[in-house]
């Protein structure tokens, strides 16, 4: 009967011994890593002892991390070293060999498509010695996938209407489709959607029930509907009589896209006119930034078209071509030549192929005939008084 106890006693104590399970632990170097990151795993066992082969099993998820290589780190020579073949991998010894700490080593890619948050990774060990096979529980870790935000667009925002939603003002970051509300992306908005406000009437009202004072019975301004959402915005004011010749006290201005009107307070008569458009500048452009700029209304203050682009201005500028001016010509006067004449003198006569004499040598020739026929009158008349005496 003793030996029969202690015979049970040794066998219980065999079992107890090759039912010893090891442990895994994983460890991830870098927890938060970014898309197309490279992140290492390292599995690390304890409590296994000799082996003559261990096998590494891990699970991740596929859509978000990429194996890329892996490595063993036991001493020893291996009859086989298997890297992962997407199951697992698996090295074998003809000896045991003690094995223990950091034994493992597995690097991945984070994918460029993968989804953000935490993605969980686990892994199991089975490992063989003389006796049996021992199989280690499942250790766990986390790899976070975080976004860095390199591509964010500011969305002016758009109040909302008494019939339309509006868009809250936010920064978008198109590698992650996640919405901030500041421009360091650290305060993500559940919604960029603001709900309709029955408060916010647009530019489509109307005056009902207006009523134009006399002097003899009071008027009403009229109340002030909108015609978005047919409710009554401001109620009116009871006018007091008036006499017919007044000075009339307009209010401030109600206006549409179309029109604008304002109403006089003491007899209640509107004066509509159409909006006197201008454009104002917001924000100059320059030679690298884009400008800003709306139409307004230069009597009512009214705005349209708001946030219109102004082109950034060109570096280079237009320059009118030089204009060439002619150099100056001087206009010969045509000579005209005088055709050959004549003249009968007691010694000379001009030969045709002469020169004409000029016009100044004529002018000389007539008055020195004209004073020689005078001098010869004076003497013939001087002769002939001698001679009559």
């Amino acid at each position: 009967m003793k030996k029969r106890i202690f015979t049970l006693l040794i066998t219980v104590v065999m079992l107890l011994s090759f039912a010893i399970v090891a442990s895994a632990a994983v460890s991830v170097n870098s927890e938060v890593s970014e898309r197309g990151d490279t992140v290492k795993i390292t599995v690390s066992v304890s409590g296994i002892g000799d082996v003559t082969s261990l096998a590494i099993i891990p699970q991740f998820d596929k859509d978000v991390l990429e194996f890329v290589s892996d490595s063993w780190n036991i001493s020893g020579t291996p009859i086989m070293k298997d890297s992962f073949d997407g199951t697992s991998a698996v090295i074998a010894f003809t000896d045991p060999v003690s094995v223990s700490g950091n034994v493992y080593e597995m690097t991945f890619k984070v994918k460029n498509d993968a989804d953000l948050g935490k993605s969980d990774f686990s892994c199991a060990i089975r490992a063989n010695n003389v006796n049996t096979t021992v199989d280690s529980s499942t250790a766990n870790g986390t790899v976070t996938v975080v976004c860095s935000h390199k591509n964010v667009t500011h969305i002016s925002g758009e109040a909302a209407t008494c019939i339309e939603t509006g868009i809250a003002d936010h920064y978008f970051c198109s590698d992650c489709d996640t919405a901030f509300s500041d421009k360091e992306c650290t305060k993500v908005l559940k919604t960029t959607i603001l709900p309709i406000d029955s408060n916010n009437h647009g530019d489509n009202r109307e005056i009902r029930n207006a009523v134009e004072a006399t002097e003899k019975t009071s008027g009403y301004t009229g109340d002030e509907w909108c015609l978005d959402c047919n409710k009554m915005i401001r109620r009116g004011k009871t006018i007091p009589a008036v006499t017919a010749d007044h000075d009339h006290s307009f209010g401030e201005w109600t206006v549409n896209g179309q029109i604008h009107w304002r109403t006089c307070k003491i007899c209640g008569v509107s004066v509509t006119g159409d909006h006197s458009w201008e454009w104002v500048i917001d924000k100059a452009a320059t030679e690298t930034v884009t400008g800003i700029k709306h139409k307004e209304c230069t009597e009512c203050g009214y705005k349209i078209e708001k946030n219109t682009v102004i082109p950034v201005i060109s570096a280079e500028t237009t320059v009118a071509p030089e204009t060439t001016v002619a150099p100056e010509t001087t206009v010969v006067p045509e000579t005209t030549v005088a055709p050959e004449t004549t003249v009968k003198n007691e010694d000379t006569t001009v030969k045709p192929g002469s020169v004409a004499p000029s016009t100044g040598d004529i002018d000389v020739i007539a008055i020195t005939l004209i004073a020689a026929m005078a001098v010869c009158g004076v003497c013939v008349v001087t002769v002939s008084k001698r001679r009559f005496n």
